[in-house]
């Protein structure tokens, strides 16, 4: 029973990491999806069709929102997330 609770703890703690800036990410699609997961909480959802994706050096947000906030917002969101990349706002406002 006892080890039954240490591997439970173990298997957790690996599952549960933290995911900041200054974690290795797996692959461009992880990071990709990390930067979009925190655009959307910053804008509230008010960037429409939102697409992140990587390229060698930039992060390109592409998208559409009704307004220049929350563009800036998600600008601000990707830069905070990626400190070595660039970012490409392609998001439309209108």
């Amino acid at each position: 029973m006892g080890n039954t609770a240490a591997w439970s703890d173990t298997k957790k703690s690996e599952t549960n990491k933290h995911r900041g800036k200054d974690a290795f990410f797996t692959s461009a699609e992880e990071l990709a999806d990390q930067i979009k997961g925190k655009i959307r909480r910053v804008t509230q959802g008010r960037v429409k069709n939102l697409d992140v994706f990587l390229t060698g050096t930039h992060v390109v947000l592409e998208g559409f929102c009704s307004s220049f906030h929350p563009f800036q917002l998600a600008q601000h969101a990707a830069m905070e997330a990626t400190d070595d990349l660039l970012v490409d706002n392609q998001i439309d406002v209108g």
